[in-house]
């Protein structure tokens, strides 16, 4: 049942990417002749030092995380960490959000914390995650105001049914929640002990003593993302007149992209970051290129670092 659970999340994840790749890039030849033209004059050096501050951000989510199990009792080193946060990247690439319990059961299998406890932890990184986003998407109306409601009118779907669309979310949600009790009745004390785990990892936050570290790590993971982005502006000439502030716009929307459940953000990046900087002036041939390479060059490190991590976890688990 799982298996055939993880197939169809592929499935869907796939055919999403796959079609929001068509709708990019579309099927004319002379639109990917232009691509493959704008991006044989990007300079390549930009890219790699966004890929190494890509590389940065993954270091101090994994330093940022010790943090929390350490404040549940547990003990980590950054190589046990660092492997686990690589393989649940990895694994997002190929199933959407499979890479949290992939990250859990990495980390649990190496310090004997408890799965549950771990998640909890994750969630409470999703949400901050979360509220960091919201803050951002504040400052982007602030920079951006016209150009940001235009974007989520263009990204909005036409001649769709309301109505109808409410009513199956209605009877989706009907069905579900009978699907959650029934469950729920059915293992109720393994329920019961998993989601206090979970709780406590929520919780962690609470007991722990660096927090001032906590919050510099979240601080400089988040401004890796924003320089990641803005770098990328020196590779093609037509994006150099971005400014500063265009940078923060490009990664909120790029952030929307990755968050949307697609195989490591292929096709929700390029689709909605491809539009996003239409509006800037920036000719759609460049947005694409843009899009490819700085996509394309980050899921490479996160292949690379994915496969090591899965080596330094054998390894580690062999010791």
């Amino acid at each position: 049942m799982n298996s055939f659970k993880k197939i169809l999340q592929f499935l869907i994840a796939f055919t999403i990417s796959a079609t929001l790749l068509y709708i990019a890039f579309g099927k004319d030849p002379e639109s990917w002749e232009s691509i493959k033209n704008e991006m044989q004059k990007c300079n390549y050096n930009f890219i790699l030092i966004s890929v190494f501050l890509g590389f940065l951000a993954l270091v101090s989510r994994a330093m940022r995380w010790i943090i929390l199990i350490k404040s549940m009792g547990y003990k980590s080193t950054l190589n046990k960490s660092f492997s686990a946060v690589s393989i649940g990247y990895f694994s997002n690439l190929i199933i959407p959000r499979i890479g949290e319990i992939t990250r859990c059961s990495s980390m649990s299998n190496l310090t004997q914390a408890p799965f549950n406890k771990l998640f909890g932890t994750v969630i409470l990184e999703r949400i901050i995650d979360f509220v960091m986003m919201v803050v951002l998407t504040f400052l982007v109306i602030v920079t951006h105001r016209n150009t940001f409601i235009l974007f989520i009118k263009n990204s909005m779907p036409e001649n769709i049914n309301y109505e109808n669309n409410i009513l199956y979310i209605i009877v989706i949600l009907f069905f579900a929640f009978l699907g959650i009790m029934l469950l729920y009745k059915k293992m109720k004390n393994k329920i019961k002990k998993f989601i206090s785990g979970v709780k406590e990892g929520l919780m962690s936050i609470k007991k722990m003593k660096s927090k001032t570290l906590f919050i510099a790590h979240t601080v400089f993971i988040w401004l890796m993302y924003y320089l990641m982005t803005y770098v990328c502006f020196f590779s093609f000439n037509d994006t150099l007149i971005l400014k500063t502030k265009d940078a923060l716009y490009t990664m909120v929307i790029g952030g929307y992209g990755m968050m949307i459940p697609s195989l490591g953000g292929t096709g929700t990046y390029h689709t909605l970051v491809g539009s996003g900087l239409e509006l800037l002036q920036v000719e759609k041939s460049i947005a694409s290129a843009f899009t490819i390479i700085l996509h394309g060059a980050q899921s490479i490190m996160t292949i690379l670092v994915g496969v090591i991590g899965i080596f330094v976890f054998l390894y580690l688990k062999r010791k």
